[in-house]
């Protein structure tokens, strides 16, 4: 079943797009995975509990697959956000970012991501690698924040209680 992890916990079985479903069909389970699914299933067992879908919506069913990149978009034509962001880009470049400030290889990122290029696309699309990355002196990022809370810490505080509904579609939920 997707999104079912692997007995040790440091992976997750999911299902891949555009027709790659059987190239390395698990992602990585690393520490902020584990901490944003665990808010998440918080946040959902609170105002979902009943729901089977992994993305609820207020609006009944689940929660459209555009939805994150309208509001990203939303926010670069307010100029809150100065270039313009995809969720798959973002997510994409943070992954490669923190696991490359960890030491490792492009070409076992490409596997990771699920990728058959061998490292080549992750290559042309991130640019290199800081040379004194790949001689043990890489930063070691991490996948959570140290110096600011966690992006869903008040949540958390006030028992993943939201703001009211803002409309009669959203009252009728």
């Amino acid at each position: 079943m997707y999104g079912t992890p692997t007995p040790d916990g440091k992976h997750v079985y999911v299902w891949r797009l555009k027709g790659q479903h059987a190239v390395n069909p698990y992602c990585y389970n690393h520490e902020g995975m584990q901490a944003l699914l665990k808010a998440h299933a918080a946040w959902k067992a609170k105002h979902f509990p009943e729901s089977q879908t992994f993305w609820p919506s207020h609006c009944c069913g689940m929660i459209d697959k555009g939805a994150l990149g309208h509001a990203l978009l939303r926010l670069h034509e307010q100029g809150k956000i100065k270039r313009k962001l995809t969720p798959h880009g973002a997510g994409r470049a943070f992954y490669v970012l923190i696991r490359r400030s960890q030491g490792i290889r492009d070409e076992v990122i490409a596997i990771e991501l699920g990728h058959t290029s061998g490292g080549q696309c992750i290559k042309s699309t991130y640019g290199g690698v800081p040379p004194n990355w790949l001689n043990g002196e890489a930063p070691n990022l991490s996948w959570l924040p140290k110096k600011v809370p966690l992006a869903w810490a008040e949540l958390e505080k006030q028992g993943w209680l939201l703001a009211p509904p803002e409309n009669e579609f959203q009252k009728a939920a």
